[in-house]
């Protein structure tokens, strides 16, 4: 039995529990008068925030022997020993006739539906209605409203939104309205099938919040859902990470490391058994956490293998005014020649670069390398990131880049722990001049780790990182 019970207005006094709690009692008899059930529970016209309600909601169960489903039988609600309402059992049941939908509609996505039903009944005039819908054929019944109430013989309506409902699978769909009147039920429903349009999944972004902010040394954890209204809940198979430079990985949940300093779009993409496709997209930045002298970052290499690209700048940071030098090493990791090798730098408009941009090679066999050296000043203090890539005709270009800071002085030397380094040898090419070194990829990469910093300086670029970051953030050149 499921009702709502006003705060009673009762003369004779009763026992209340505590204030505002009031103890109820449902009683059932049989045709002849004699109690064969009694149930009672206690109502507050409390709601959760301590307010007071003139009504509450109640939901009980009664069993009714099959005996006892004769006319005659009924049902009081009562208070102490005043009766509230009661419901007689009637001798006949209602029945309903659902006008629409007929079959062989289409309820598309941006349209309301109607659905329409006359009740009737021959021994009761109020009867309340449950409204459900299937979306298989009969199989699976989904509630769309309950406590319609409606005089017997008005026909009744209730619009829909199909965009809220399940798409429709092969068999269509039904709409099935029950009737009842407080003790018999009965039921109708369209007897060929109409069909609403399938929804894409709807795909969420638990973590982390858009406009994060991470460290690139830092695991960035990346937890996502996907819903779908025919499907459910999709699986871990089912969801896709991408961002602007490719795929991150699959499932609900996945961990990201070093993706690179700078601004990124996140998407997670959620497909159903449809093909039907829902996306959410969150905005995240990954700071520089700290500057290395003479770093060195890993040459990128696109899948199928092609030219690789390595880079490192000494000193890593200037006074205002002063040079560096940038070294780049430009190899061919494929497996055949690579041929018109241009290397480009690309710098911010605060850095010049005195040097021959770009530097062409006609060919590098495969595992081989060439090098080639340029000077870069700068004058107004900062943070930078400088690009380099090399590309070809026929092979998959390789990409590095290097951090670089200008300050007001130079680095200190300290005077007990100066000591003096040998000149290096600069290797100019001409653009129209092949040039392979002795040693090979492995050798060169050795020789490029091996080589420290000038001892004595202090590592005063860490301790500038972080003045630095929103320098970073507006200066930064993109590549």
């Amino acid at each position: 039995m499921v009702g709502e019970v006003a705060k009673p207005r009762i003369t004779e006094p009763i026992a209340k529990v505590e204030a505002n709690v009031l103890k109820y009692e449902l009683v059932a008899y049989d045709a002849a008068g004699n109690v064969f059930s009694s149930q009672s529970y206690l109502a507050s016209f409390f709601d959760v925030h301590g307010n007071e309600r003139e009504q509450v909601h109640f939901t009980r169960y009664i069993q009714l022997p099959e005996k006892l489903r004769i006319a005659g039988t009924k049902i009081q609600l009562r208070v102490g020993r005043t009766v509230l309402d009661e419901i007689i059992m009637s001798q006949y049941s209602p029945e309903v006739r659902v006008t629409a939908p007929l079959g062989g509609e289409r309820w598309n996505i941006g349209t309301r539906a109607k659905i329409s039903w006359v009740g009737n009944d021959r021994d009761s005039k109020e009867l309340q209605y449950t409204v459900q819908y299937s979306p298989d054929g009969g199989i699976l019944w989904i509630p769309l409203a309950s406590g319609i109430k409606g005089t017997a013989g008005t026909e009744m309506s209730l619009l829909v939104d199909p965009a809220r409902i399940p798409g429709t699978g092969r068999a269509g769909g039904f709409v099935r309205v029950l009737a009842s009147d407080g003790f018999n039920t009965g039921e109708g429903k369209n007897e060929k099938p109409f069909w609403v349009e399938s929804k894409a999944p709807k795909v969420y972004i638990d973590s982390p919040a858009s406009g994060q902010t991470f460290g690139t040394r830092d695991i960035i954890p990346l937890k996502g859902h996907g819903f779908d209204l025919e499907d459910g809940e999709l699986p871990d198979s089912a969801l896709s990470w991408d961002f602007e430079n490719g795929h991150l990985g699959t499932g609900s949940s996945i961990d990201v490391v070093r993706i690179g300093p700078g601004d990124h779009v996140i998407t997670l993409t959620g497909t159903d058994s449809n093909g039907m496709k829902g996306i959410a997209r969150i905005k995240i930045r990954v700071l520089i956490e700290e500057i290395v002298p003479a770093l060195v970052q890993a040459p990128t290499v696109r899948a199928g293998a092609g030219l690789g690209v390595r880079a490192n700048i000494e000193p890593s940071s200037i006074g205002s005014g002063e040079s560096a030098v940038l070294h780049a090493i430009v190899y061919n990791a494929g497996n055949e020649p690579a041929e018109e090798v241009k290397l480009t730098v690309g710098l911010p408009p605060e850095l010049k670069l005195l040097g021959e941009i770009p530097i062409i090679w006609k060919v590098i066999p495969p595992g081989e390398a060439v090098e080639a050296e340029f000077e870069v000043t700068g004058k107004e203090i900062g943070l930078y990131e400088i690009g380099l890539e090399a590309s070809s005709a026929n092979l998959r270009p390789g990409v590095a880049s290097v951090f670089f800071g200008v300050e007001k002085e130079a680095p200190v030397i300290r005077p007990e722990e100066t000591t003096t380094t040998p000149p290096k040898e600069t290797t100019t090419t001409s653009p129209e001049k092949t040039t392979t070194p002795e040693t090979s990829p492995e050798e060169t990469e050795k020789e490029t780790e091996t080589e420290a910093p000038i001892p004595g300086f202090e590592v005063v670029p860490v301790l500038l990182a972080i003045p630095f970051l929103l320098w970073l953030r507006k200066r930064r050149h993109r590549r």
